[in-house]
């Protein structure tokens, strides 16, 4: 049975390491681990997947709705946040929603990020529709940013990603 760590907040480089390294080690890497991040937690995901080594290493990531490119000075970004990008040598889903109207988190921002990952095994995309709009600000959960009425939707397509990722 795999380990699937959903990490919350941003975390600094340092703790997600050791968030992955912790994940890890509960599993006694007789399963894979995964790392989950959403939104703002793409940095963690992202952080933890570049600092951690060895063993210590997430298997694959997946994020959904990721802070990932650089849009203005007020918020951070994986691009602009996260330093080597290029250490990240994992299988990647990055699952964004059509509609997101997040100013931050644009389904588009999913491909130019794409580019970024050169070294990852493998980097997919999936633009999810559906849902609700809800009735919260476009960046927070209540909303398509936050895959509303779609949580069985969401979770199937990583479930069904992760069955199929390369070893």
């Amino acid at each position: 049975m795999a380990t699937v760590v959903s990490i919350s907040v941003r975390l600094p480089p340092a703790a997600a390491a050791s968030t992955a390294e912790a994940a890890v080690l509960s599993s006694g890497k007789s399963a894979p681990v995964f790392l989950v991040g959403t939104s703002r937690a793409a940095l963690s995901v992202a952080n933890a997947a570049v600092y951690a080594s060895g063993h210590s290493r997430p298997d694959a990531l997946v994020v959904t709705s990721g802070m990932l490119m650089h849009v203005d000075e007020t918020q951070p970004s994986v691009e602009r946040n996260v330093q080597a990008l290029d250490r990240i040598t994992q299988p990647v889903l990055l699952v964004f929603h059509q509609l997101d109207s997040c100013s931050y988190t644009p389904a588009s921002s999913a491909h130019l990020f794409k580019s970024l990952l050169t070294h990852a095994a493998r980097v997919d995309i999936k633009i999810l529709e559906g849902g609700e709009r809800g009735s919260s600000a476009p960046c927070e959960a209540k909303s398509y940013h936050g895959f509303l009425s779609m949580d069985d939707s969401v979770v199937q397509t990583i479930t069904d990603w992760l069955g199929k990722r390369p070893q």
